[in-house]
């Protein structure tokens, strides 16, 4: 039998059906080696603490019982270190707020070196190696939300299949972006064409198919119209746009022709200013 307990773990059910609580758990997976790293040093420093408190302030380590009687809970070295740890950490002010508050007029000494314990503690421990953790852990969400967010913007506003931004068919398409998607380049038809190349026979294959499975096959990409669309293509015939290499080409050849044409105009100009010139 199990255990009623068990079911209360059902509850995490939200973080696999939630994107931002998983991004929460991968940030703290993907630094895990840091936050290991820093949490390894936060706990030897906690122990060089435990150290100078069961030397020097063991009889501070007091806390009140029900009775109302104090006792100490740093009689050895490793309750010390647990005490330190666990009442550390979790106090805001650290080790200090937990502990005994030394008199001021009893012993200078033993009040300035708890300042300087106290102090220390809450800076080291609470204000640096805590928030590197914390900090850690923000970074890499904010990160990874960064990420997933140019991601949505990709998928928004560029063809998954020809990379072609959306204001690029916005302005020259007039069936728009959307259309380009759904019909001409919708991704999901590509994987359903190599499916398709994969359960059929290749002795069965046209010729079209036959050049494009061995591309897949050799891994590459080049059967996909990258940078290519034909709705594109055919507005800008049918506007009297050229595509870009023909168009230079065309410029060359005018070029060609005008200089050509300046070279004869130059000649004829020169022969008739010396037919001028005889007598």
């Amino acid at each position: 039998s199990y255990s009623p307990l068990l079911f209360s773990f059902h509850l995490l059910e939200f973080v696999r059906r939630s994107p931002t609580l998983q991004n929460i758990l991968r940030a703290i997976s993907l630094t895990k080696n840091q936050l290991g790293m820093t949490a390894l040093l936060c706990f030897a420093v906690i122990y060089m603490y435990a150290v100078v408190g069961f030397t020097y302030f063991q009889y501070d380590y007091l806390i009140k019982v029900h009775n109302g009687d104090m006792e100490t809970f740093c009689e050895t070295l490793w309750d010390c270190y647990i005490a330190t740890l666990n009442l550390g950490l979790r106090m805001g002010g650290g080790i200090g707020d937990a502990i005994l508050v030394p008199e001021f007029h009893d012993n200078l000494d033993h009040y300035y070196a708890r300042v300087i314990f106290d102090l220390t503690f809450f800076i080291i421990i609470i204000l640096i190696l805590l928030n590197i953790i914390f900090g850690l852990i923000i970074d890499t969400f904010a990160e990874l939300r960064d990420r997933n967010k140019r991601i949505e913007q990709e998928k928004k506003n560029r063809c998954f299949i020809c990379s072609i931004e959306r204001p690029e068919f916005d302005r020259l398409s007039r069936t728009g972006f959307h259309q380009h998607i759904k019909h001409e380049h919708h991704m999901w038809n590509y994987i359903f064409f190599m499916l398709h190349l994969k359960t059929k026979d290749p002795t069965e294959y046209d010729g079209v198919e036959s050049i494009i499975a061995d591309q897949i096959k050799r891994l590459d990409p080049g059967w996909i119209p990258s940078e290519r669309s034909l709705l594109l293509e055919e507005n800008k015939e049918a506007e009297g746009e050229e595509p870009p290499e023909e168009s230079i080409k065309i410029n060359q050849q005018l070029l060609e022709a005008l200089s050509q044409a300046l070279r004869v105009q130059t000649q004829k100009s020169i022969f008739l200013g010396e037919t001028e010139t005889k007598p």
